[in-house]
Parts: C-alpha cells; sequence; structure tokens
C-alpha cells in the first residue's frame, strides 16, 4: 500500500514498522521504503507499506490513517538563533578556550540539520560539550566577510 506523507524531511529516517488504522482497528504494516517520487501539487512524499493482514474493508482508493515514526536519530538540539546558513550548507559558532589573552576564539562549524523540534534544530556534527554561540552567530559570520543568514533573520523578515 501507499502511504503519502505531508512535505516534511523524514528522508530514509522512517522506523521500519508502521500501523495502519482501518475501521478503527491497528493493523500492523510494515515500511519497505520511499518511493521514488513525491506528488509535487500536493507536496507528499510517498511510502511504500506492506500489510501484515489485510482487513476485508480495505479496498482500492481507501483513505486511511497511517502512523509513520521517525527512526531514532542521534544529535545534539541547538536553538534556531544558533543556526547560520550559507551557500555550502548550514554552521554553528562553536567557542574554544586558548592559551591567548582573549581567552578564547569562535569557529564556524558544519553542522546537518535533521530536524526541527519547537524552536530549536536537532543537529549532527557537533560533541556534546561544544559550547555554540546562540545570540550573534550570523554577526560573526558577516565578520568573516561571508554573505549568509541567520535562522533567526528567516523567522523574522
Amino acid at each position: 500500500m501507499r502511504a503519502d506523507v505531508p512535505a516534511h524531511p523524514l528522508g530514509s529516517t522512517v522506523d521500519r514498522h508502521a500501523v495502519v488504522v482501518i475501521d478503527g482497528v491497528n493493523v500492523s504494516a510494515r515500511v519497505l521504503g520511499p518511493l521514488p517520487r513525491t506528488d509535487g501539487p500536493a507536496q507528499t512524499a510517498g511510502w511504500l507499506l506492506q500489510l501484515e493482514r489485510t482487513p476485508g474493508a480495505l479496498g482500492p482508493g481507501a483513505r486511511i490513517e497511517v502512523r509513520l515514526q521517525a527512526a531514532a536519530t542521534s544529535g545534539l538540539l541547538v536553538p534556531a538563533e544558533a543556526l547560520v546558513y550559507a551557500e555550502k550548507g548550514s554552521y554553528v559558532y562553536r567557542r574554544h578556550r586558548t592559551s591567548s589573552a582573549a581567552g578564547f576564539h569562535y569557529e564556524a562549524v558544519p553542522v546537518r540539520p535533521l530536524s526541527r523540534v519547537g524552536s530549536a534544530w536537532l543537529v549532527e556534527g557537533l560533541a556534546p560539550d561544544d559550547q555554540v554561540v546562540v545570540q550573534g552567530a550570523g554577526v560573526l559570520w558577516s565578520l568573516q566577510g561571508v554573505g549568509s543568514f541567520s535562522a533567526a533573520e528567516e523567522e523574522h523578515d
């Protein structure tokens, strides 16, 4: 069976188990994988499912509820304001202690946003003990002379 999901960055991070609700009855299904094309006008992505058992009430073209669950993903949550978007990807600024008189410096670190969680993003590319700049990340980026914008600027314009 085909399950259409509103455009969402699920990617290949969907758990292999799904639940299909048919006439109020939960039926287990196995997620076989994403379909190669999305439905442009409806802005949906398709997933192919295999039902463990097929109830008699299910027929072609039926609209039913399907519950897909995102697979467990490792990453760190960072506030949306910490992300800076540029031509070559997304970045955050990480603070490092130094032995110089300044005491610390900042460096842009490439990250991969995985999913939006409230006002934060789950990202890959950081260590748990990294100190991330939240306010002023866009200013640090512009001081490098590279054109970009921060997530905070995008949301408020």
